[in-house]
């Protein structure tokens, strides 16, 4: 073999060969993850309690990011500008639903929240805008001292405080394909009801409808279920419900109650006391916390102090 011919038996690696790869890493030991396994922990203080830490399990939180995808339907082509914190639950589900529908999440931080953020929205081409309160009256404001609008944005969500009929009617006004979808939730269940698009304008005040496959009613102090029009406590029954409070069985057993098979997880009880009233037909009522309990009672939703940890 001539010296200007390559020896197979020498000749170095190319990219493509096992040689050239990084070694495997060790297979990890003990059990299968599995979906009944904890994904993270959603820490969640409430307006005075002590921070308590949620349970969320691969099912749980899978099961709820589709459920409310299923509602919101994000788009392919949509870009979602979020900014919210990761650390809170509505944040990090972004990052869900935008893996789910493909759509582009552009992460920004709460500080971007004032002057910069119709700049933010416009560079970003958002189409999508999840917003607490604050935010969207910040955009409002904006807006109303803007001679351009934002044509791309094409709907707004709001959770964690009653969104005031004064800011969404700014928005719409300078954003005339603007849809607004409403919702309620616990970060025990992540999400409770959603309201349908523009439902906000139908029934005003309302809470939405219950994710699909997923059920809200009110029951008395023995725990029976009470019809439409009642005073009780909230009751939320569903595959989102999630695992209970770490390391803290006697608060799980207060809010997390068994079924008619002693199943806990199924049903997560609130508001069981103060001034109430009737969650009529689902849809009707405003609702706001108190002590860290859910009531139904004209006002807003203290906003939540949660943080996130994986496990």
């Amino acid at each position: 073999m001539g010296c200007g011919s390559p020896d197979a038996t020498t000749s170095p690696p190319t990219p493509s060969t096992p040689a050239s790869r990084p070694p495997a890493p060790p297979a990890a030991e003990g059990p299968p993850r599995l979906s009944v396994d904890p994904v993270c922990l959603i820490y969640a203080s409430g307006t005075t309690a002590l921070p308590k830490a949620v349970v969320s399990t691969h099912a749980q939180v899978l099961f709820a990011a589709r459920a409310i995808q299923q509602v919101l339907r994000y788009r392919a082509e949509d870009v979602v500008y979020s900014p919210l914190p990761l650390s809170f639950d509505y944040g990090l589900y972004q990052l869900f639903l935008g893996g789910l529908s493909e759509a582009l999440v552009r992460l920004g931080r709460p500080a971007e929240t004032g002057p910069g953020l119709l700049t933010r929205l416009r560079d970003s081409q958002a189409t999508v805008l999840p917003a607490v309160p604050s935010v969207a009256g910040a955009l409002a404001r904006l807006l109303q001292r803007s001679n351009a609008g934002l044509p791309r944005l094409r709907l707004l969500t709001n959770t964690g405080a009653a969104m005031p009929k004064e800011t969404l009617d700014a928005l719409r006004g300078a954003c005339p394909r603007l849809q607004v979808q409403l919702m309620y939730g616990l970060t025990e269940c992540k999400r409770a009801t959603v309201m349908p698009v523009d439902g906000d304008q139908v029934r005003p005040g309302s809470s939405g409808l219950p994710l699909p496959g997923t059920d809200v009613f009110v029951v008395d102090d023995a725990g029976r279920r009470l019809p439409h029009g009642a005073v009780g406590e909230i009751t939320v029954r569903g595959p989102h419900v999630m695992a209970g409070y770490w390391r803290r069985p006697a608060l799980t057993a207060e809010r997390y109650v068994p079924d008619a098979v002693g199943m806990r997880h199924g049903y997560l009880k609130d508001s069981p006391t103060g001034l109430e009233r009737a969650l009529r037909d689902l849809r009707s009522a405003s609702l706001n916390y108190s002590n860290d309990r859910l009531h139904l009672v004209d006002g807003k939703l203290a906003l939540l102090d949660p943080e996130v940890r994986f496990v």
